[in-house]
């Protein structure tokens, strides 16, 4: 006599009933004929996950298939064209032990195959020796999420996804692998809060409609993304220590409020933190320093020379940028060549280095790209780089279209401008240089200097504090402030209390939001918060670099 092997699902007979049982399999694939049931699959075998995976595959409807710690030898396969949600999760109940899906050196560790709008979640699993841990393609309307997984391998192996509706990749870990996530004609991509450490391999090539890339942890790879994009968003990130730069392409990419830094691109191309080719690019409130390539552009490469269409209207605006310690072939800060209309406006730019031209900025605009070409720079500090050639802080290449040069702070430019006035050329007195504070200090010439009709001006600095304070907006990145209070000092009376400080120091424990800037609380700020109740809770802005820029009364 054959004995049936059992497992335990949990049926869905309504919105108010769920009933677990446990009933054969051949039981199981009856019921879900039936199209009545959703089922949730407890398994802890390989064999297991095989079938209900199988059987989810056909029952129509809504399944999660919770999988138990252990060792699980793939492939694995789920092909649907059920209009359902799937989700292939660890077994929280247990905390103890990971959930490991081993490919044993197989070409694919879980195969899928999507359509008719399903949408499958992988939440917790841990992938490893295989030369796809995920190989998932759809038609063009099905989703995609994985969240919480780690993928490990030192064979050259591939995350793939195709023709997705949407993707999200969030919350996963690949480290010390040679592991890479590539994504071909989905319509938008999701890549967030994951970490990306210490891959000897390309560790991503994302082609999309849309590309979002937000709060990663992107630190000492071998190589860093590829992003082709309609349009996209990189924010929040951090991009360090890479051995090549961030490379976009898109028609329109919005980079902000990201710490690209010590990256090395050794490749003539350019770009030593990051290469944009884009028609309209807007890059705002990033920290760019001490990157470099053997290339143009230190610290960012920027072009949208790609089109012989002169009649298209393209934008390039940086605003609120701090650009330092980055060297290159030229453009040591930057290098932009834009097609026709360029805002460079609140910028700090200071101690880069070019071998040639353009120590901190290099303007190329030698060739006839569009109609009514502009290029405005307006409110910068470009001041303290080097050029072994030309141009020291600013070199401007080419005659077309006009450069409008306004209330900046810089040494030394070379090259044509058409239009340029109030320009000052004396140190701009930084609060602590040398400790890398640009922020204005009182007797600053940069202060109040500005103009405030500057196009496209920022109505916040790189802080998101508002920029202008006395009625004249400040150069450079930060306006100089001694009047903004402390966050945690809710009324905003110059002095902590012990009740604010526990409010603050609440929010920081539990990761909350909280009512001012920064949010969540960043712990820099907390401890300074309690400095300055351990000293008596007054306490006065001095206009430094925050939170250093509160300083105890007593």
């Amino acid at each position: 006599m054959k004995i049936l092997e059992c497992y335990s699902i949990s049926l869905s007979i309504n919105s108010f009933i769920n009933i677990t049982i446990t009933i054969p399999a051949f039981f199981i694939l009856l019921v879900m004929n039936l199209e009545l049931m959703a089922a949730q699959f407890q398994v802890k075998t390989s064999k297991e996950l095989h079938e209900s995976l199988l059987i989810a595959s056909k029952n129509n409807a809504d399944d999660t298939v919770i999988v138990r710690p252990g060792i699980y030898i793939g492939g694995f396969t789920f092909n649907s064209c059920d209009d359902k949600n799937i989700t292939i999760k660890k077994d929280n109940n247990i905390n103890t032990g990971h959930v490991v899906f081993d490919g044993k050196n197989r070409d694919k560790i879980l195969s899928i195959d999507l359509d008719n709008s399903i949408k499958m979640k992988i939440d917790n699993i841990t992938f490893r020796n295989s030369i796809h841990p995920i190989y998932s393609k759809a038609n063009g309307k099905e989703d995609i999420t994985i969240t919480n997984c780690i993928f490990m391998g030192q064979s050259n192996s591939y995350i793939y996804f195709t023709s997705h509706n949407k993707v999200s990749f969030s919350y996963n870990t690949l480290s010390n692998t040679k592991i890479q996530i590539q994504n071909s004609s989905s319509h938008f991509f999701l890549l967030s809060n994951c970490t990306f450490t210490n891959n000897s391999f390309k560790i991503g090539d994302i082609q999309s409609v849309c590309v979002n890339v937000i709060d990663n942890y992107i630190v000492n790879n071998s190589q860093c993304f590829s992003i082709h994009a309609q349009t996209g968003r990189i924010s929040g990130n951090i991009i360090s220590q890479n051995k090549s730069s961030l490379r976009i392409s898109a028609r329109e990419i919005v980079i902000q409020n990201n710490i690209v830094s010590n990256n090395q691109n050794a490749s003539s191309n350019g770009g030593g933190g990051i290469y944009v080719n884009s028609y309209n690019v807007y890059l705002k409130n990033n920290d760019i320093q001490d990157n470099s390539t053997s290339g143009n552009g230190g610290g960012i490469f920027i072009q949208t020379d790609f089109t012989n269409d002169k009649n298209l209207n393209t934008v390039v605006l940086l605003s609120n940028n701090i650009i330092r310690n980055n060297s290159s072939l030229n453009g040591g800060g930057i290098y932009i060549s834009p097609h026709n209309q360029l805002y460079f406006v609140n910028n700090t730019i200071v101690n880069n280095t070019a071998e040639h031209d353009g120590g901190g900025l290099y303007l190329d605009r030698s060739e006839q790209r569009g109609n009514n070409q502009s290029f405005n720079i307006y409110n910068n500090i470009i001041y303290y780089n080097e050029s072994g050639d030309s141009g020291d802080d600013i070199f401007i290449w080419g005659y077309n279209g006009i450069t409008n040069v306004y209330n900046n702070n810089y040494k030394n430019l070379s090259g044509e401008i058409e239009n340029n006035d109030q320009n000052i050329d004396t140190s701009p007195l930084f609060f602590n240089q040398i400790n890398n504070d640009y922020y204005l200090s009182p007797n600053s010439p940069c202060v109040d200097k500005g103009n405030n009709n500057a196009p496209e001006l920022p109505s916040i600095d790189k802080d998101g504090d508002q920029r202008i304070n006395n009625n004249i907006v400040d150069i450079g990145a930060y306006e100089h402030s001694t009047t903004i209070t402390h966050p945690a000092d809710t009324n905003k009376d110059y002095t902590i209390t012990q009740s604010e400080f526990n409010n603050y120091n609440q929010a920081w424990r539990n990761d909350t939001y909280w009512q001012n800037n920064p949010t969540p609380v960043a712990a820099d700020y907390l401890t300074r918060a309690g400095y300055i109740l351990q000293k008596g809770g007054k306490y006065k802005n001095t206009g430094a670099r925050k939170p250093l820029c509160w300083e105890p009364e007593n």
